[in-house]
């Protein structure tokens, strides 16, 4: 039978995996920083856009303003799934340890809760932020984008809390002789 926790676990697993999708990671936010310096170097004239309005898509110009500010919300996503990956590395390494109810879990997954939710808000604010940089696009956020992101959080939180009890009971037992 595979054992859930402890060495030679599937957390063990998970946790070399969180190991090499943080470095991945890190590798992406060095290839888009260089990317978004290497745009400075290019004529960019040549080059149109898609975007959606409310009489369909059209065609703009590409200009250093939405490629920046595009990139700035790439870098902003990639730097918070960075920080979200560096929280559960740390949260797989006591699950592989055969520890999981270690207080820091805690505020482990409660940093989860906050980078997830900071996530959210950028992608609630990046339509409307886009139109003004082009009037004339109406990207819309979809509402139904926002049930699994929501639900993430709220299931990360109410575990934080599973962990904090399990914390609690330990602790307790541990005091009773």
């Amino acid at each position: 039978m595979v054992r859930a926790l402890g060495p030679g676990s599937i957390s063990s697993l998970l946790k070399i995996a969180l190991d090499v999708a943080y470095w991945v990671l890190w590798l992406l936010v060095a290839v888009v920083i260089g990317g978004f310096i290497f745009s400075f170097f290019i004529p960019l004239d040549r080059f149109d856009v898609t975007l959606d309005s409310s009489s369909g898509p059209i065609d703009a110009p590409l200009t250093r303003e939405l490629l920046a500010y595009v990139l700035v919300f790439a870098i902003g996503y990639l730097l918070a799934f960075l920080f979200i990956l560096h929280r559960l590395r740390w949260v797989f390494r006591t699950l592989a340890a055969g520890d999981p109810f270690d207080l820091e879990n805690v505020r482990r997954l409660r940093h989860i809760v906050f980078a997830l939710a900071g996530v959210i808000g950028m992608q609630i604010a990046f339509g409307p932020l886009l139109s003004l940089i082009y009037p004339q696009s109406d990207v819309m956020l979809d509402p139904g984008d926002l049930v699994v992101p929501v639900f993430s959080v709220l299931t990360i939180f109410v575990l934080s809390e599973v962990v904090r009890e399990g914390a609690r009971l330990r602790h307790e037992q541990e005091l009773t002789i």
